[in-house]
């Protein structure tokens, strides 16, 4: 059985990360147009996740999130971001 790491994340780093699994994308602009954020703010954040998580990548960012629980991955598309949302 693994230990548990303590997420060293923000709550608002973790949603990136979650969006960027929920939209399929890593995009700059597509995660600012959908999380509201400029997309130098989302360039931003990513390298702070990086910084914190060790890593040098995106995709390194993500399977280690998701290696780790701390955000994971669609199962159906009830959980996908603005689902329940007004259009």
């Amino acid at each position: 059985m693994s230990e548990f790491k303590p997420c060293p994340l923000t709550p608002a780093l973790l949603t990136l990360l979650q969006t960027s699994v929920n939209l399929q994308s890593t995009q700059d602009r597509v995660l600012a147009e959908w999380l509201h954020l400029s997309p130098l703010t989302v360039k931003s954040n990513f390298k702070r996740i990086h910084e914190a998580l060790g890593v040098h990548s995106r995709d390194a960012a993500l399977l280690t999130c998701l290696e780790n629980g701390w955000i994971r991955l669609r199962s159906n598309g009830n959980d996908r971001p603005g689902d329940g949302e007004a259009q």
